[in-house]
């Protein structure tokens, strides 16, 4: 999905998708491939650079997809990672041409404000709801642990969960947009002790298996003198 674009004078975008939270109607494939195609050749987001926070930087939709590394995936031919991006592109337009086609052979017109609802009740206002549960049902936690959360959760989580400092690697992922992160209370631990090992866990690992942003690994020390090590990981291998 999309959800965590920005076009570069607008608000979040979405994937021309019956899966995401694209609101215009998809009346006929024609014009759906039309907007599609627009949308990952034409279409010029914000990113944020994972090397420079509080950086920002422009790029077409699809410089974002990101080869398939046999690293991770060993199983991959070398010929399958040479190809995997323009492949990723066209099983995604596969994908959801073959969503569209169904949708509009079973309900006609009736789908698209069902799937609105829908996005109304689960997607909007995601963000704020998070924080909504993390401050009201984990007030007893000390230590969470996130996982998947785009890059905007740091500077959302530190103005609306005061009482826990936010720790995060150095290096975010601004592509996927998928970042583990670790909520620490403050009364619990000294903030000036905290130390980013996420880049020699890594190497110690070989660096297989983690994507930027899958893992956070720090070193901090509790108000008693306790050290702690508390990793927070997300992997899909």
């Amino acid at each position: 999905h999309s959800l965590s674009l920005r076009r570069q004078e607008e608000g979040p975008i979405m994937r021309p998708s019956v899966i995401s939270g694209y609101q215009g109607r998809m009346s006929s494939t024609t014009d759906w491939w039309g907007n599609w195609r627009n949308y990952m050749f034409g279409t010029m987001v914000r990113i944020l650079d994972r090397l420079s926070p509080g950086v920002y930087r422009s790029q077409p939709v699809c410089s974002l997809i990101r080869p398939i590394n046999r690293s991770k995936y060993p199983v991959l031919s070398l010929e399958e990672e040479a190809i995997s991006v323009p492949l990723q592109i066209l099983f995604l337009a596969i994908f959801d041409a073959v969503w569209l086609q169904i949708l509009q052979t079973v309900a006609g017109h009736k789908w698209h404000p069902i799937k609105m609802s829908l996005f109304e009740g689960f997607r909007k206002n995601k963000t704020a709801r998070v924080m909504a549960i993390l401050a009201q049902s984990y007030t007893d936690s000390d230590i969470i642990f996130i996982q998947e959360a785009a890059a905007s959760f740091v500077d959302t989580a530190r103005t609306d969960l005061g009482d826990y400092m936010v720790l995060r690697p150095y290096v975010l992922d601004s592509i996927r947009n998928q970042n583990s992160f670790i909520l620490v209370r403050r009364s619990r631990f000294l903030a000036g002790s905290r130390v980013d090992v996420t880049e020699q866990v890594i190497r110690l690992s070989g660096g297989r298996w983690t994507s930027p942003g899958d893992l956070c690994a720090m070193l901090i020390q509790g108000i008693d003198g306790t050290k702690f090590f508390l990793a927070s990981f997300h992997g899909d291998t």
